[in-house]
């Protein structure tokens, strides 16, 4: 216990605190772990228990019961468990490290513990280097049946992504004057058709590896977090990207980002610029959600005029 450790491959990565949407999360990063065949790694912060032998034994048990949950979820996956003496923020930062994704909970209540759980992953999803799943607790399920909704901001630059093996629901947003597309077509309608064009041009390179995918492109007007929002009451994952050009900018997560982060129905997956992916192993994994979800480098989101930050 104490010093975070690295794992030699690599893993997913949850995060757990006790709660009942921690156990949901563990459930939700089991399954990934076992169809991308890399281990799991379970990993609580317990800065409370320094020097306290009963809080001590708290920590154990709450890593015990999250092995538990991972085991009867997915009994083939290897497990591990740790406990780090330090903040989780910035324990489950360094986790992402090593990580090929980070799995996270948050409660959907408004309780003050409720609140602070939505602002840690919420933190944990700006710090974070690899991509980020935010999963609800259980008074939120998820659909199984349903689609990965990848968010889509530059659609001549942002198209080239990852899928999941089931169905994909492309969305980019056209936002008036806002828009460039809107404004060089000069009509909605028009400027509908070139951003759809442009989208598919993208996915070209996917769609091509992954023929059998259907793949649903929804351009619409309005504001991008309800049109999301909206999209997300029956979809099983929900992707949105960040775009940060320099240094500091991934200290803070943009509007939209943190917006469906907080509230989205579904589990959301974050995913940064520059995020890594994992190895030939794990790409070979057809049924990964997260993993085939994943746009690459440039993937982002839906804010066009708010590119110099992060979601």
């Amino acid at each position: 216990m104490g010093e975070l450790g690295r794992s030699p491959e690599p893993c997913v990565v949850v995060g757990v605190n006790g709660s009942g949407a921690a156990l949901c999360a563990v459930r939700w990063a089991a399954a990934e772990a076992h169809r991308r065949r890399v281990p799991l790694r379970i990993v609580h912060a317990a800065p409370y228990a320094v020097g306290n032998p009963l809080d001590e034994q708290r920590a154990a048990s709450v890593l015990a019961l999250a092995q538990t949950v991972a085991a009867h979820a997915r009994p083939g996956v290897p497990t591990h468990t740790e406990c780090v003496h330090e903040h989780p923020v910035r324990v489950l930062a360094a986790a992402a490290e090593t990580a090929g994704l980070l799995v996270v909970s948050t409660d959907g209540g408004n309780r003050f513990d409720d609140v602070l759980a939505r602002s840690l992953a919420l933190d944990v999803c700006a710090a974070a280097s690899c991509p980020v799943v935010v999963v609800r607790g259980p008074e939120c399920p998820v659909p199984t049946g349903g689609p990965v909704v990848l968010g889509l901001d530059d659609v001549r630059r942002d198209a080239a992504a990852d899928a999941p093996a089931t169905r994909l629901v492309v969305i980019h947003a056209l936002r008036g004057p806002d828009s460039m597309l809107d404004a060089v077509a000069g009509h909605p309608a028009t400027a509908r058709a070139a951003a759809e064009e442009e989208i598919m041009k993208g996915l070209a390179a996917w769609r091509s590896r992954h023929p059998r995918v259907p793949v649903e492109v929804r351009v619409v007007q309005g504001a991008p977090t309800d049109r999301l929002l909206e999209a997300a009451v029956s979809a099983r994952l929900l992707v949105v990207g960040t775009h940060g050009r320099r240094p500091g900018a991934r200290l803070v997560l943009g509007s939209t980002s943190r917006a469906v982060a907080w509230r989205s129905p579904c589990p959301v997956m974050v995913v940064p610029r520059n995020a890594r992916v994992l190895g030939p192993e794990a790409q070979d994994a057809p049924q990964s959600a997260a993993e085939n979800a994943v746009a690459a480098p440039r993937s982002r989101g839906l804010r066009p005029h708010d590119r110099g930050e992060l979601w």
